[in-house]
């Protein structure tokens, strides 16, 4: 007897297992907050913090929408739109009374929306594969532990603590320098533990 299950309904029984079942690249903003929103120390306490999140994640999106027209061909203009995207989540708490909110939570949100863009894959999300190769790494301990043997240079304080982009993006740039590979497909391998 055959099964009347596909392999493609299957597939996508895993995907909303792990991102839930809203529209595709809302679970990946909403896995990748999960990733990170530990770091938001007294966030919790604040008034009306789950319409306050729901409204960043609908900026989020439109910016990850929109980010597909643009014209970034280099890695050049692919820092200057992640460095604008995250000033603006830095805004956006600011502008709420949450003083608390890092570049290196921006970062962390940003670089794993993509990881989970990724992992989706064309027949979900489509249009980001021009950006792979311009994509930063999610700084976070899982990839500073792994980055131990390689010497990376020392943050001064937690990674989700980072308020400086220029340190950040000397991470991004030694990360590529050293590794003289596409940094997503080097942090896949570096997170599975492998050896590069």
């Amino acid at each position: 007897m055959k099964s009347e299950i596909t392999r493609d309904e299957w597939e996508k029984y895993i995907l909303d297992l792990f991102f839930g079942n809203n529209e595709a690249l809302l679970n990946c903003i909403n896995r990748a907050y999960r990733d990170f929103n530990r770091t938001l120390h007294g966030y919790g306490s604040l008034a009306n913090n789950e319409e306050i999140t729901r409204k960043i994640k609908f900026i989020l999106q439109n910016e990850f929408e929109e980010v597909k027209n643009k014209n970034i061909d280099n890695q050049n203009k692919f820092n200057e739109w992640h460095q604008s995207l995250c000033n603006l989540l830095i805004e956006f708490y600011n502008q709420i009374n949450y003083k608390k909110f890092y570049i290196g939570q921006a970062q962390k949100w940003i670089n794993m929306t993509f990881k989970y863009i990724f992992a989706y894959g064309n027949k979900y999300i489509n249009g980001y594969d021009f950006l792979y190769q311009y994509c930063h790494v999610p700084i976070d301990n899982i990839l500073i532990e792994e980055l131990k043997p390689y010497n990376p240079p020392k943050l001064l304080t937690a990674w989700s603590r980072v308020d400086n982009y220029a340190v950040y993006l000397k991470y991004q740039q030694w990360f590529h320098e050293k590794f003289k590979k596409i940094p997503l497909d080097i942090e896949f391998k570096l997170w599975k533990g492998e050896h590069v």
